[in-house]
């Protein structure tokens, strides 16, 4: 997620040169299939995987570690194809299971005054797309549940204690409790590309707001791409090449007024800190595919995201994706 905020020094420039991408796109691109891609997909994020710092110089602290586990399907329920579907060319889901964690900037035994308290997250998303070749929308709902149920402490303990060279975690005795939460999210997405160069520009601008226990948000964004042998971010093709390579660049900006991992525990008293409202983040990346497999590297700067928290933070994303619908 990328976003344009007071706390980034370098996103408003980003966010112009991304956003003056829109003027080049004046053609909206067209499509012959319209059958929405399906892969399945595993991510990991971690703040070690800020490879463009030294080893020694990278955190490990506030959003950790994150795993997911991503697949489409072709199906859709029947009450939501007559509702979100009904004038759209192509509709399908997907179910993601995935686990976060969140940690202190300055890590001890009792939780500092100002740092963000410990928080592990185990969650179920399930969501509905229907789209055309320039639009797509997407609602999804997710449930979750954190503290010990979330295994969260357990994982990271482990691996720490496994690889040489991390801390050793002092905190989770502290973290947030066990609790149920839900989320429910909206987004619509847009595809823009010049029609003589579809297959190496683009730009992917979406709006999207959440309502739920887990966070209440609303924000918007976008993603530009330049590469070779781009295909379509979400339509299947119906030749695509075998080999597709790009990079991208993406700022996203949002105005928070619930962060369950910052603001605490719903239904229970917990640690908490003082929350940002506007909130802001920037990605880079690059992303290869060979036939039917996808291997995607990204980095994630977050601006402040609490009155006492860091400038910044940021964080690596690696996934590994493959396409069934190839």
């Amino acid at each position: 997620m990328i976003s344009c905020t007071r706390s980034a020094d370098r996103i408003p420039r980003l966010c112009a040169l991304t956003l003056a991408c829109a003027f080049l796109c004046t053609a909206v691109s067209t499509i012959g299939a319209q059958t929405l891609l399906r892969s399945v997909d595993i991510t990991v994020d971690n703040d070690y995987f800020d490879f463009w710092r030294p080893p020694d110089q990278r955190s490990d602290d506030n959003y950790t570690q994150g795993l997911r586990i991503h697949a489409d399907t072709r199906g859709i329920p029947s009450f939501l194809r007559s509702r979100l579907c009904a004038k759209q060319d192509a509709c399908g889901s997907a179910v993601e299971i995935g686990q976060e964690m969140y940690t202190p900037t300055d890590d001890a035994p009792r939780l500092l005054p100002g740092e963000r308290p410990y928080a592990g997250w185990l969650y179920l998303r399930g969501s509905a797309d229907a789209a055309t070749a320039n639009e797509r929308r997407t609602l999804s709902a997710t449930i979750g549940v954190t503290g010990p149920p979330s295994l969260a402490a357990e994982a990271q303990e482990e691996f720490h204690h496994m690889v040489r060279g991390f801390r050793t975690p002092l905190g989770w005795s502290g973290q947030l409790p066990a609790e149920p939460d839900f989320a429910l999210q909206g987004e619509v997405d847009r595809h823009l590309a010049p029609e003589s160069a579809s297959h190496w520009v683009d730009l992917i601008p979406e709006v999207h707001a959440t309502l739920g226990t887990v966070r209440t948000a609303a924000g918007a964004g976008t993603r530009a791409r330049l590469g070779v042998n781009l295909t379509h971010p979400w339509m299947r093709e119906a030749h695509p090449s075998w080999f597709e390579g790009y990079a991208f660049v993406g700022v996203q900006g949002e105005l928070v007024a619930r962060d369950l991992f910052l603001d605490g525990s719903t239904f229970r008293s917990s640690p908490s800190v003082s929350r940002e409202l506007l909130v802001g983040d920037w990605e880079r990346g690059v992303c290869a595919r060979v036939g039917h497999v996808e291997l995607e590297y990204r980095a994630v700067t977050t601006s402040r995201e609490y009155v006492t928290g860091p400038h910044s933070h940021t964080f690596g994303g690696i996934t590994l994706g493959y396409d069934v619908s190839l």
